[in-house]
């Protein structure tokens, strides 16, 4: 039998890029390996007037829902007894929920509740991350089933040179776009210089790469000296711009931090 689980902040950074491509909900469903009703439901409870969310609002928005209510561990004392006691004789969190699910059916809870229990902040002082196999004192990501790459001339963000990660000279610009609320054509493309934060707006009807190229050309073309996008492919020509160009790693669009708070304060 499989359960559900709650999504994960990469989960929602998958599904914000297959949505803002265009990608049908089944599409992007298949992609996460998930059922099409928890993208239907993830996008219906996580989008403001103007569309989805970014992922880390979405998922800021999913757990204060989630604070509000207390998690089910912390909700049910016998059950937060049984997880810690059996943590302490060396049982995973996966053992611990089939156990519980299997002695009381109507009450069932799922491994990645227990995880989320382990690693909440305010029972830090318990260590319960030490009775794992892992003994991991932080939670990490794993990044897998990322797309084969399609950017030509692409130039990762990690060769990006160190002058530019510092802030310490003007020209360097982050470039991303913006749909409105049922529209996957219409857009705002949107610019941050890295130093100054300077912000540029361009008012899009098309998200293909020529259009959003020649908008780069006429809002920084003359005083841009680099300029970050994430993968997708109204970047695709980017070599055309006669500057330097880099992209963030997969499903990482907080690595241009300052076009993503740009948007979320436009927004």
């Amino acid at each position: 039998m499989v359960y559900y689980t709650q999504l994960k902040e990469l989960e929602r950074v998958r599904i914000y890029e297959g949505h803002k491509q265009g990608l049908s909900q089944r599409q992007i469903a298949e992609s996460i390996g998930r059922d099409k009703s928890t993208v239907s439901r993830e996008l219906r409870r996580n989008s403001d007037r103007i569309g989805y969310l970014y992922p880390r609002d979405a998922q800021k928005k999913t757990d204060e829902r989630k604070a509000r209510h207390g998690s089910k561990i912390e909700r049910n004392m016998d059950l937060k007894n049984y997880v810690i006691d059996k943590l302490k004789i060396g049982w995973s969190p996966e053992v611990i929920a089939g156990r519980w699910k299997k002695e009381r059916p109507d009450e069932g809870i799922c491994a990645e509740v227990i995880y989320q229990f382990i690693y909440k902040p305010k029972y830090k002082k318990l260590e319960l991350w030490k009775l794992l196999d892992k003994r991991k004192k932080k939670r990490g990501l794993v990044r897998k089933n990322r797309s084969k790459q399609t950017i030509q001339y692409r130039v990762s963000i990690d060769k990006r040179p160190e002058e530019i990660n510092a802030r310490q000279e003007f020209g360097h610009f982050e470039g991303d776009l913006f749909f409105n609320r049922g529209s996957q054509s219409a857009n705002v493309l949107t610019t941050v210089e890295r130093v100054s934060r300077l912000v540029s707006l361009v008012k899009q009807d098309s998200k293909q790469s020529d259009t959003t190229i020649k908008s780069l050309k006429k809002s920084i073309g003359s005083y841009a000296t680099s300029c970050t996008f994430d993968n997708g492919k109204e970047f695709a020509e980017h070599y055309t711009l006669g500057i330097p160009t880099y992209f963030c790693d997969a499903y990482s669009p907080w690595q241009k931090g300052s076009v993503e708070n740009a948007i979320k304060l436009i927004r």
